[in-house]
């Protein structure tokens, strides 16, 4: 595991559980949780800095993101066996994520993570809409 540890699961799932659908490989739980990381840097890279995020180790990681993080590798452990009977549970906390993560990219959640240097990118370039300054004045 890269991010993820052993111990985050266990709020979610047993243990005995987690090795029944893990089943005799190993390596899919570190696949997985790169795969799902990769997702999260998708929507946190523009406003944060993911390398630092994702090389926060125990309590200097973020406890929300590791909450989420561990429903989405279980999400994609449950479709992996049965992609038309993943649990709804693990549906609707995969969903939660996702939501979350779009909250973050869009600004609206601003998470305590180490936030990337402001460029210029970040400058909105238009104007207002144009409005009329005709006079049809009465007389004046």
């Amino acid at each position: 595991m890269t991010f993820l540890t052993p111990k985050d699961f266990d709020a979610q799932i047993r243990e005995d559980q987690l090795m029944t659908i893990l089943g005799d490989d190993p390596t899919l739980l570190d696949e997985i949780e790169l795969a799902v990381i990769s997702e999260a840097e998708s929507y946190l890279r523009q406003r944060y800095l993911v390398s630092q995020v994702f090389a926060a180790t125990d309590a200097n990681r973020f406890p929300i993101l590791v909450l989420y993080l561990v429903d989405m590798v279980l999400y994609h452990l449950h479709s992996r066996i049965n992609p038309r009977k993943v649990p709804d549970l693990r549906e609707k906390r995969y969903d939660m994520a996702i939501h979350w993560l779009q909250e973050v990219a869009k600004g609206r959640i601003s998470p305590d993570l180490p936030e990337s240097c402001k460029t210029a990118d970040d400058i909105r370039w238009g104007s207002n809409r144009k409005l009329g300054n005709e006079w049809f004045g009465n007389g004046y």
